[in-house]
């Protein structure tokens, strides 16, 4: 294969955005076991169009999965035709992309493409927008499996349960160059395209251009995903806003310092596609039913930047009242946005009391005083946190905690309650967000309360997040920091040793007696990573005992969840506790197939993740030979720490 190769466009049912190569060139890159992975073979294509509107070169940027694409002509029975070099299609991409069957193109393998991290794209027209909505699920599942290399511009085909096509349109890739590649950590976020509600042949009135004129813009203000840190883990915690929530953000993440932005936390199973925040937008629809109704999670938060050079780039600091209010534990990650939509200017909030049971008990006392009315209590605790200068910023379905609040009749118990905001407007475009309003003295004593519905608290709400407390070592000093280092080198390199090529050192192996105080510093050495702020490793553990009498496929599954979570969560240490036990040295007498199979795909599944991702393994187990032979013949473990226990004059000192 030479650098640059003239093949013949073929067009075929392939079904996705892949394309098929030249039988020669396939074999060669079946040889190469990394080649075979999706989104490993990247081409550059270009042509020259002379019959289009706007003649001239034309470029594409195509993936292969590890397709032959076989030559029908010289297939066929009796056939003297030589076989051609073909490049196959699917032949709807390959009409989109503005290609002929027949036609040559030049060819070229691309190298050192970066995984983009997020890609803006928009639907083609109303129905392709419809029917993704219809199918989002389905789209967030397998589009991956359909699709590993984009640029702006693109037109891509994508097929839904393999038989409807829908057309969307690169907008833009972050980061902004000729092409990028998708990956599970790529957020893909999808423009709305809604139906104009406008008769085709009428003229645009004076309103409509002036609300077009001065709609808010976010082009100065692209979404990005970060992990989340805790506003305690920064040395100099910032004063948070009185009148909002807040996020502290480094300085690098765009000019956001003092606006009201936009948070929604972004879960592994929406990772390949983030779904448009205009299907959550909106105030949610009454109850019809007399039943009690279970409070759902918040979709979003609107909430008021603050900028600090102390949380590193890639991350954003958050209070516990956010990550209460998001679900949101340390090093998740959050989908920072400015959407264009404006406060709500007429509006009723309706107050709905949060409860533990499905059949909540009323008890009024003193009739005859307002703030046994909770609308009226919430409007008058609300008063208390007004500033005219800084509005009180609060978004649609938020959950408030009231304090206690003494009355000359009663003593009314502290209460949690939601806040829907109803707009009394029709809003002139749809919401791209949830709903949200700014609050000063004037607006708040105009707003209507009423109160609406009871509804339980979900569950995880009511149930406080716990933290395993760190283990207390003494003697283990030298062990605990030269397995720290180890991990925070190894972290802290990865991406450096990536873009060089250079080979993935190994994991850590940590041995010694049963009892010895492994899986304790294990705990010590995850504590310390994740707070290095060089490293900041997300922690796994897996009990490895526990997994002893599971079948080889459910340890399959579990294997490739653990590491699609730290892969997610990146950078992460993962640590295999009792590995030993799950794949033990062979032994005679005994069956070696299961633990064979298990060592094997241990090595496949967790090599590919450490070599793709910042993730780092640790393992512990009794002996360094008690583990299966394929590890250390793998070199699977890069290095191994000794324990052994510290002595009573060690332990004393």
């Amino acid at each position: 294969m030479s650098a640059t190769s003239i093949l013949t466009i073929s067009f075929g049912n392939l079904k996705s955005c892949f394309v098929s190569l030249p039988p020669v060139w396939a074999s060669a890159l079946w040889d190469q076991p990394k080649a075979t992975q999706p989104g490993q073979v990247i081409l550059k294509v270009w042509w020259t169009d002379r019959t289009g509107p706007n003649p001239g070169r034309r470029t594409t940027y195509l993936g292969w999965a590890g397709g032959s694409a076989q030559d029908p002509l010289a297939s066929a029975p009796l056939s003297q035709q030589p076989p051609r070099d073909l490049l196959e299609l699917d032949v709807e991409f390959g009409k989109a992309l503005g290609l002929r069957e027949g036609q040559q193109v030049s060819v070229e393998f691309v190298e050192g493409v970066q995984t983009a991290e997020a890609v803006h794209v928009e639907p083609a027209t109303p129905d392709d927008w419809e029917i993704l909505e219809l199918h989002a699920g389905y789209l967030e599942e397998q589009l991956l499996n359909q699709l590993r290399v984009v640029y702006p511009e693109e037109i891509l085909t994508i097929r839904i349960h393999h038989q409807t096509v829908i057309n969307l349109r690169v907008v833009e890739t972050t980061p902004a160059n000729n092409c990028v590649r998708l990956d599970v950590n790529t957020e893909v976020i999808v423009a709305p395209k809604q139906r104009s509600t406008q008769p085709p042949n009428r003229a645009p009135s004076e309103a409509t251009e002036l609300n077009a004129a001065s709609a808010p813009t976010t082009a100065a203000f692209p979404a990005f995903s970060a992990r989340v840190l805790n506003t305690e883990d920064l040395p100099t915690p910032p004063v948070a806003s009185a009148t909002a929530p807040s996020v502290v953000l480094n300085p690098a993440a765009g000019p956001y310092s003092g606006l009201d932005v936009f948070l929604r936390k972004r879960d592994l199973r929406r990772a390949e596609g983030d779904k448009s925040d205009a299907k959550d937008a909106g105030p949610a629809e009454a109850d019809t039913d007399d039943a009690v109704a279970v409070a759902e999670p918040l979709k979003g938060l609107w909430a008021r930047a603050i900028f600090s050079e102390e949380v590193p780039v890639g991350h954003v600091a958050v209070g516990a009242d956010v990550r209460e209010l998001l679900r949101a534990e340390r090093f998740s990650r959050l989908r920072v946005s400015r959407p264009a939509a404006e406060p709500l200017k007429k509006f009723k909030i309706i107050v709905e009391r949060l409860v533990a049971g499905i059949q909540p008990v009323s008890v009024t006392l003193g009739k005859g005083d307002t703030n046994h009315d909770l609308g009226a209590r919430t409007k008058a605790w609300l008063t208390t946190k007004v500033l005219n200068t800084h509005p009180l910023l609060l978004t649609d379905d938020l959950t408030v905690h009231l304090p206690e609040h003494t009355t000359p009749t009663a003593t009314l118990k502290p209460q949690s309650v939601r806040l829907r905001l109803v707009p009394l407007a029709s809003l002139q475009t749809p919401a791209i967000a949830p709903l949200h309003v700014l609050l000063d003295e004037r607006t708040l004593a105009s707003v209507q309360f009423e109160e609406g519905k009871d509804r339980i608290a979900s569950k995880d709400a009511a149930t406080a997040s716990t933290t395993e407390p760190v283990p207390v070592l003494k003697g283990y000093e030298t062990l605990m920091n030269r397995a720290a280092r180890t991990v925070r080198d190894r972290l802290a390199r990865a991406v450096v040793q990536r873009r060089l090529n250079s080979p993935v050192p190994g994991g850590l192996l940590i041995y010694g007696a049963r009892g010895s105080g492994k899986s304790s510093i294990t705990k010590v050495v995850a504590h310390e990573t994740g707070k290095d702020r060089e490293v900041l490793a997300y922690p796994i553990f897996v009990a490895c005992a526990a997994l002893i009498n599971e079948t080889p496929a459910k340890i399959k599954d579990l294997l490739i969840s653990t590491f699609d979570r730290a892969a997610w969560h990146s950078p992460a240490l993962v640590v295999f506790d009792d590995l030993d036990r799950l794949l033990p040295a062979e032994q005679e007498h005994i069956s070696t197939s299961r633990p064979r199979q298990l060592a094997e795909l241990f090595i496949d599944i967790a090599g590919r993740a450490v070599e793709r991702q910042r993730i780092f393994v640790v393992a512990t187990a009794q002996q360094q030979t008690g583990l299966h032979a394929s590890l250390l013949n793998a070199h699977f473990f890069g290095e191994s720490l000794h324990i052994v226990p510290p002595s009573k004059i060690q332990r004393r000192q």
